[in-house]
């Protein structure tokens, strides 16, 4: 956390399949500066799978955004390719992966504590997008997720005890 320069915070993140799957969950993006966190940019995460897969698992999932070329990647198109393996059997876990941008390079790392009976193996495509809507309402206007994250252009006092738990993790 404290070398990451953005996290992307994804509270519920839903998956479901038998043979076709899919996730969804919305969450916020904030980026880190020499000043400190900037104001949240709502995101939501959609993936679409195809493969030997079954269950329904509920997930908290984290992403920490390792560097600026890979906040680039994510702001421009995000989209993410990839295999994947794994299961979560009625228990709360911890899952922690390396996933390649389509910037590419490892420079986003996943942590995620599950509940739910989810197993399989999957080819799957990923998008995060950000949540125009949200953003539009939260700050009253149509700010860009690059206005709210890198330029700083709004801000809203209600997210500040999020970024000043950010903070503490220095």
């Amino acid at each position: 956390m404290k070398h990451a320069k953005a996290v992307l915070i994804i509270p519920s993140l839903v998956k479901g399949g038998f043979l076709l799957g899919g996730e969804a969950g919305s969450g916020v993006l904030l980026a880190r500066a020499h000043t400190g966190w900037s104001n949240p940019a709502f995101y939501y995460l959609t993936s679409a799978s195809i493969g030997l897969q079954i269950g329904v698992e509920v997930s908290e999932l984290v992403l920490f955004i390792m560097n600026d070329q890979a906040l680039d990647a994510l702001l421009s198109d995000g989209l993410k390719l990839g295999a994947q393996a794994g299961a979560a059997i009625a228990t709360l876990g911890t899952l922690a992966e390396a996933a390649i941008t389509t910037a590419g390079g490892t420079d986003i790392v996943a942590w995620s504590s599950s509940t739910g009976a989810y197993a399989g193996l999957a080819l799957n495509g990923s998008i995060i997008r950000p949540r125009k809507s949200y953003n539009a309402e939260y700050y009253t206007g149509e700010p860009t997720p690059a206005a709210i994250l890198k330029d700083r252009a709004v801000t809203n006092p209600d997210a500040d005890k999020l970024r000043q738990t950010l903070y503490s993790f220095r």
